[in-house]
């Protein structure tokens, strides 16, 4: 079968770790072993450190913002109404 692209990797007769062939014969070019393979470099990604923030990691911290706000804001409003109601009775 031709490659239809000219990056091995955005083709459509292309087999990665653990491809088997179920029936008939086929033949396969090795591209990458161990770190140079598309796994190794995505095991490359996750073990080195960063140090941004993910854009989870920044929604996360968005979402947490948010809601420390708000109950914060509701605590003050409680203290301050508990402090000022009885003392209209």
């Amino acid at each position: 079968m031709e490659s239809t692209d000219d990056n091995y990797l955005e083709t459509h007769c292309i087999g990665l770790q653990s491809t088997h062939c179920v029936s008939g014969t086929a033949l396969a070019v090795c591209v990458g072993t161990g770190d140079l393979t598309v796994f190794g470099r995505i095991a490359g990604l996750t073990n080195r450190r960063r140090q941004e923030m993910t854009p989870m990691q920044k929604e996360i911290r968005r979402f947490v913002m948010i809601i420390v706000s708000f109950v914060a804001t509701v605590v003050v409003l409680v203290v301050i109404l508990w402090y000022y109601v009885p003392c209209l009775c």
